[in-house]
């Protein structure tokens, strides 16, 4: 999990201190053909918007550039009936219309069994 350069002033200590993960995706193996949902929850006093990126392989920097957007406006992702191409990498960015940002990077690995 990481922050990125939020607007201290605009949030104020109270909503800095407030604004963190209720629940983080995790990484888990999951059978071809079977559904799954991953989460991303945060707690905070302003209104959130949530984004999901996927990438093919693991970066070594930001992966929310608009190249990867996968889904925006959600809180979840899910799969039904995943398939071999799923794998991936995901990952959950919730955002304060002030700016401020929470990310959190998970994988799974769609199985054959």
């Amino acid at each position: 999990n990481s922050c990125e350069s939020p607007d201290w002033f605009k949030l104020g200590p109270e909503g800095i201190k407030n604004f963190k993960f209720v629940k983080e995706p995790e990484n888990a193996m999951v059978t071809v053909g079977r559904s799954v949902t991953l989460s991303c929850v945060v707690s905070a006093l302003k209104p959130v918007q949530y984004y999901w990126y996927k990438m093919d392989k693991l970066p070594s920097g930001d992966m929310t550039s608009d190249d990867n957007l996968y889904l925006a406006g959600s809180s979840t992702l899910t799969f039904s009936g995943i398939k071999v191409t799923d794998d991936a990498f995901y990952q959950c960015k919730a955002r304060t219309q002030d700016g401020y940002s929470l990310l959190s990077r998970v994988s799974f690995t769609p199985t054959l069994r």
